[in-house]
């Protein structure tokens, strides 16, 4: 009988994550320290999301995919966070000194107000997402590294974590732009 050798064997959803979180972790650091603004949320929203999928359900064929896919949980973990500390509430009464929990900073929660009272802004965003599915799987991708990720991805940055060169994730860029803006405009007239 044959010996089947570690590479040949399918790798089990933990050693997938383990490779992932390998090769992207500081990406992901950085990209959770930019939506929270905090070092410490940064790292537990970057644990929460391995942990998150490591406990999941359902296929990752690849380490590519499990990249993605963990990229996507950090980015949504992330948000969780400062979402999650804009809610939490004061110990103290109000006008009277004490610790207060959810400290969340006047320029954070007036983007996160900002960014819930644009519902014309919504439909708009609603129906682009709509139509992103039209595009081809590399020209989604290029849109959702580059542009709708908070905070996007730089290129070189985005080249690493797909693996794909930069020269040839622009022009998929440019490419998907210049479709959806076709698509948008058919709707319009």
């Amino acid at each position: 009988m044959a010996r089947v050798t570690r590479a040949e064997r399918k790798l089990s959803r933990a050693e997938l994550v383990a490779a992932a979180v390998e090769q992207n972790r500081e990406i992901w650091v950085r990209l959770a320290l930019r939506i929270t603004g905090n070092p410490y949320d940064a790292e537990d929203a970057v644990q929460e999301a391995v942990s998150r999928v490591l406990a999941g359900a359902g296929n990752l064929p690849d380490v590519e995919s499990a990249g993605r896919y963990l990229t996507r949980s950090v980015n949504h973990c992330a948000i969780d966070r400062v979402r999650a500390r804009s809610r939490l509430t004061s110990f103290a009464e109000p006008g009277e000194p004490g610790p207060r929990l959810g400290g969340v900073d006047a320029d954070q929660e007036e983007r996160l107000v900002v960014r819930e009272e644009k519902t014309a802004e919504a439909a708009q965003v609603k129906e682009m997402l709509r139509r992103m599915q039209e595009l081809p799987q590399a020209q989604r991708e290029a849109i959702e590294l580059l542009v709708l990720r908070q905070p996007p991805l730089k290129l070189r940055e985005a080249s690493e974590l797909t693996g794909a060169p930069i020269s040839t994730l622009h022009s998929r860029l440019q490419s998907a732009l210049g479709n959806l803006k076709k698509m948008l405009s058919e709707n319009v007239h």
